[in-house]
């Protein structure tokens, strides 16, 4: 998977903010919503295994709104360990705060 194939993804998904909640009516339930409120996702508890569906759509919600930041993060690392070329370094610091300031 290439940084520019990642951002082919993001760009093709759903609108951000995500975010996550518990089902309403059934508690084994995580479900993702998208920007517009509308669910994007229902991760369910599987009987006989300790999954979390609850932590797992929060995970997954959380990953969808960081992943543009992070990606800046992966192109200014590999700009600065690649080439060291002149800027590579502000372009990482930037990515870095950038990614600090991800809400989820």
């Amino acid at each position: 998977m290439t940084i520019e194939r990642l951002r082919e993804l993001e760009a093709a998904a759903s609108g951000r903010p995500w975010y996550s909640q518990p089902s309403e009516h059934d508690l084994v339930r995580g479900i993702v919503y998208g920007p517009d409120g509308d669910s994007l996702c229902v991760v369910d508890w599987n009987p006989g295994t300790e999954n979390d569906p609850v932590a797992d759509a929060s995970l997954i919600a959380a990953a969808r709104n960081a992943l543009p930041a992070l990606l800046d993060v992966a192109e200014a690392a590999a700009l600065y360990v690649g080439a060291n070329e002149p800027g590579a370094h502000e372009r990482l610091a930037a990515a870095l705060a950038k990614l600090d300031e991800v809400t989820v």
